[in-house]
This record gives C-alpha cells, sequence and structure tokens, in this order.
C-alpha cells in the first residue's frame, strides 16, 4: 500500500482521503472480513485520521459476523496461564494486535464497538419471539455466541490492563448493562426448562459467566505487580475510584448482583445461587494476604448492592438474607471469627444458627 501512496503533500492527502473513505464503508470492511480478514491489522499500521472509527467498525463487524475469526481467536485464547490471564497464541493476530497491548486499546476505546454491538445482539434478541437464550443450555455452542464472546473479550482487556497498570476500568461497568438486558429478556417457561439444572436456560450461563469473570478480576489481585499503581485503594467504600481496576470491579459486582436479586425475573434458587459465588469470592480474598481493606469494600458493595447512591431495596435484602440461609458456612467457620465477621459486615448481625 505504501508504494502505491504518492509522495507529494497534497498528493498524499487526496490519497489518504480516498483510503479513509474506502475504508470507513462497512461494505468494504464486510468484503476484508469475509476473505482477508488480516489485512485490517497491516490496516492499522498506517496513521490515517480515522483510526479510531476503522477500529470500531472493524471490531463491531468481526462480533456482527458469525464465525468470524474474532470467535476463533476468543475461543483459542481461553487456556489460562495459571495466573488468571489468558495465553494468547501467536496465532490470533487481531486480539494481539487490539488487546495484548492495553495502552492502545485504552486509546483507542476498544471496548466500545464490543460493547455496543453486545447490547444491540440483546436488544435483536429481545424483539424475537422466540429468543434462543431462552432455550435450555443443552447444545449450546457456547464459542458462537456473540455474547459470550464479547464477555470474553472484555476479560482478557481488563487482565491485561490491569498487570499492565492502565489505570482506568476500561468500561467494565457496560456489564450493568448486559445484565440489565439479560433479564429484561429472560422468559422462563417460554419452552420446557429444567429449573432445578444449575443453568436452567443460556441466559442463566451467560449471567454466571459475567460474574465468575468479574469474580477473577477481584481475585487477580495478588498476581498483580505490587508495583502497580491500579490497585492502590484510596477509599474503604463501594464509591468510584476510576483509576482502580480492581476497586471498579467490585462496585461492579454488588450492582450487577442487586439487577439479579431484585429482577422477578428470576427465581430464588437461581438468585441464591449467583449471591453465594459472590459470597465465597469474599472468602476467597479474605485469605490472600495484605487486602483486608478491599475485603471490607466487597462487603460493603455486596451489602449496598454496589455504590451508595444506588441503594438497595428490601427485595434484594430478603433476597440476599435467603441466599445466606442456604450457604454452605461450615467451611468458615473458624478462631478467627472471620464469618461474624463477614455476616456484621454484609447484615449488620450475626446468625444465631452459626
Amino acid at each position: 500500500m505504501a508504494r502505491k501512496i504518492p509522495t507529494t503533500t497534497y498528493g498524499q492527502t487526496i490519497a489518504k482521503d480516498l483510503i479513509n473513505e474506502i475504508l470507513l464503508s462497512k461494505k468494504t470492511v464486510r468484503g476484508l472480513i469475509s476473505v482477508r480478514p488480516y489485512f485490517t491489522i497491516t490496516v492499522l499500521n498506517f496513521e490515517f485520521r480515522e483510526n479510531k472509527e476503522f477500529i470500531d467498525l472493524v471490531l463491531r463487524t468481526l462480533l456482527e459476523t458469525p464465525r468470524s475469526v474474532l470467535y476463533r481467536e476468543i475461543r483459542d485464547s481461553m487456556w489460562s496461564s495459571g495466573d488468571f490471564r489468558y495465553n494468547i497464541p501467536e496465532s490470533c493476530r487481531i486480539i494481539r494486535r487490539v488487546l495484548v497491548d492495553s495502552q492502545f486499546a485504552s486509546d483507542n476505546y476498544v471496548w466500545k464497538p464490543i460493547g455496543e454491538q453486545v447490547i444491540k445482539e440483546l436488544n435483536d434478541l429481545h424483539r424475537m419471539e422466540d429468543d434462543p437464550y431462552n432455550w435450555p443450555v443443552d447444545d449450546f455452542e457456547k464459542h458462537e455466541s456473540a455474547i459470550l464472546t464479547g464477555i470474553w473479550f472484555f476479560d482478557i482487556m481488563v487482565k491485561e490492563a490491569l498487570y499492565q497498570d492502565i489505570r482506568w476500568h476500561m468500561w467494565m461497568y457496560y456489564f450493568t448493562h448486559f445484565t440489565d438486558k439479560i433479564v429484561s429478556n429472560m422468559k422462563v417457561g417460554s419452552r420446557e426448562v429444567d429449573l432445578d439444572s444449575e443453568w436452567p436456560t443460556r441466559y442463566h450461563f451467560v449471567i454466571y459467566t459475567l460474574f465468575e469473570v468479574i469474580g477473577s478480576w477481584i481475585e487477580s489481585i495478588d498476581q498483580v505487580p505490587a508495583q502497580n499503581e491500579n490497585i492502590v485503594l484510596q477509599h474503604v467504600n463501594a464509591e468510584h475510584e476510576n483509576s482502580n481496576i480492581v476497586k471498579s470491579a467490585i462496585v461492579l459486582i454488588g450492582i450487577c448482583l442487586r439487577k439479579v436479586l431484585e429482577s422477578e425475573k428470576l427465581d430464588q434458587k437461581f438468585k441464591s445461587y449467583i449471591a453465594i459465588i459472590c459470597f465465597e469470592l469474599y472468602f476467597s480474598l479474605y485469605t490472600k494476604q495484605g487486602y483486608e481493606k478491599y475485603v471490607e469494600c466487597l462487603a460493603i458493595s455486596i451489602r449496598q448492592g454496589g455504590y451508595r447512591s444506588q441503594s438497595s431495596s428490601s427485595t434484594y435484602q430478603n433476597a440476599l438474607t435467603q441466599a445466606y440461609t442456604g450457604f454452605d458456612k461450615i467451611p468458615h467457620i473458624s478462631t478467627d471469627g472471620r464469618l461474624k465477621e463477614f455476616e456484621m459486615r454484609v447484615f449488620g448481625r450475626n446468625f444465631s444458627t452459626v
């Protein structure tokens, strides 16, 4: 391409304008993705004025195109290296180009096209008479799901940003919108589903995955370089600290938990299942040395359902308490009083049965 660009300033301007007009065409990008998807990486090496727009269009088109290379690359990057990070093979050239360099990802807002496309997908599903995500989880091709692929994209992005000391939450709060729309779309009973199964529908599995991902961001804290400034805690509360990725994830998990527990679409069994994931996360974090203040932040977020101005309802508190009655407390009874401390922090009282 470089050999074709004229050497005069005027000629270069005309040529770049023409290239920009062509490459920012959705039809052109769709064609590239179907025939030569990795040519998009070559294009990124040129400093076009509309580079961010091009990246936005490419990522959005990749996610909306079933079985595009993005789906394969996310699937092939799923194996963790043991410290919560993904092993991203050299063959995953798009993921490596847009996510491995977290500063590039942050500068180019790569969360936006993925987040917006997941929301569009959920909006489209909402208009369907028979939404397939309300079907049983059996035969669910998870790595062909635009919603799950979008969640896993965020997972790679946030973890890389956490390890690379990016002082920004990378717009993980898109997950609150995902949760809202997933819950809104749920119609349990539209097909025959087994309500006693771990994940009665595909939406149930997606919600579970979303909480597991957020939880892994929080649990990553002891694997992050100790000198990272993006894990320096400023305040022991559940209020926003946008430069702190772990604190942001703690606030986020509380907000999403509130949306699940306050929903009329979900039964108490599944609400308890999700709440218990958060309870177990608390005790897992408790065992990590040196993060006591983060443990307290997590308890506050669980109690409030996120930050204070988004205060929870009696519906939330009742569902949370019901979940705790079914929580296996025995593994957490110890001489250091951690269980009673948890109860006081989250519920404001100790339970006589403990």
